[in-house]
C-alpha cells in the first residue's frame, strides 16, 4: 500500500530534515525514523543542487518507506530563485515519487502572511495544485508569519488554504505571551471543528515548544521535529525522540470521569 500523510494515525511525529548534502539528509532521516518519526518534510533550500534533480530527489524519497514531502521556501540556496523555478522543483518532486508537496500560500506572488490574493497568482496556484493531485500527490499549503494572530484570523487563513484545494492546511504564527499561547490553542479547537481537511497549526516564539507538544492533542495532525540540533537546526522544532515519548506517555483522549 502506498504511504500517505492523510492515512497515518493522528497525531503523529514527523521529521523535518534540512541538511546541505543528500548523504547528510539520509543520515538525518534514518536517525529521525529510528527515534519515532513516521513521515518526513524535506527542505531543499539548503541542499546541494544535486538534490534538486529528479534523480537526487529519488535518492532521498526512496531511502525510506515513510511518506516524504519536500518544502521549497525562500531561504538558503533558493533565496534568489524565481517563483517559476520553485514551481518546477515541485513538479520534479512529484516525478521523483514525493508522496506530498508543500505549496506556499503565496507562491507566484510573495505576500504578507504568505497568502497571496493576486488573481493571476491564485489561478496559477490552482493549476499547479491540480497537476500535483493528478499525479497522486497530496498537497499541503503553508503560510508562515512573524506575528501572533487571533483565533478567528488563524481559522480563516486555514479555511482559505482549504478553499484553494489543499489536502492539508498549515499555518505557523508566533506565541510570545501566555495570552497569545491561549489564543493559539483556541484556534486549534475551532479549526478542528470547522475545517474539512486535516491541518497543521504551529507556533514560533517563547511558547513554541509547549504549543508544539500539546497542539496535536487539541487537533493539529502532527508536530514537526528534528533528529538532533546542529548549525542548520537550532529552531523551535522539538527533538524527535522527546516528542515521540511525550505523545506516547500522555493519554490525550482518556476520559477520567467517574
Amino acid at each position: 500500500m502506498k504511504s500517505s500523510f492523510l492515512t497515518l494515525p493522528q497525531p503523529f511525529v514527523a521529521g523535518m530534515i534540512s541538511q546541505p548534502t543528500i548523504d547528510k539528509c539520509l543520515i538525518a532521516m534514518r536517525t529521525a525514523e529510528h527515534n519515532g518519526a513516521v513521515a518526513f518534510a524535506v527542505g531543499l533550500a539548503r541542499q546541494e543542487e544535486a538534490a534538486w534533480t529528479v534523480d537526487g530527489m529519488k535518492r532521498i524519497f526512496h531511502s525510506t518507506g515513510r511518506p516524504c514531502m519536500p518544502y521549497i521556501y525562500r531561504n538558503g540556496n533558493l533565496a534568489d530563485k524565481s517563483e517559476d523555478f520553485r514551481a518546477e522543483l515541485l513538479l520534479r518532486a512529484a516525478e521523483a515519487g514525493a508522496v506530498g508537496c508543500d505549496v506556499m500560500g503565496d507562491i507566484f506572488n510573495p505576500s504578507p502572511r504568505e497568502l497571496t490574493w493576486d488573481k493571476d497568482a491564485m489561478k496559477r496556484q490552482r493549476e499547479i495544485i491540480d497537476i500535483l493531485k493528478s499525479k497522486g500527490v497530496e498537497v499541503l499549503m503553508s503560510s508562515h508569519m512573524p506575528e501572533a494572530l487571533s483565533a478567528q484570523e488563524i481559522v480563516d487563513h486555514l479555511k482559505e488554504q482549504e478553499n484553494r484545494g489543499a489536502d492539508i492546511a498549515k499555518i505557523v504564527t508566533v506565541a510570545n505571551t501566555e495570552e497569545e499561547l491561549l489564543e493559539a490553542c483556541r484556534a486549534t479547537v475551532m479549526a478542528k471543528k470547522e475545517l474539512k481537511v486535516p491541518f497543521v497549526q504551529l507556533c514560533n516564539g517563547k511558547f513554541a515548544y509547549l504549543q508544539r507538544y500539546f497542539g496535536p492533542a487539541l487537533g493539529s495532525m502532527l508536530t514537526f521535529t528534528v533528529p538532533y540540533y546542529d548549525e542548520l537546526n537550532m529552531g523551535t522544532q522539538p527533538i524527535t525522540h522527546t516528542a515521540k515519548e511525550i505523545f506516547e506517555r500522555i493519554l490525550w483522549h482518556q476520559n477520567y470521569e467517574g
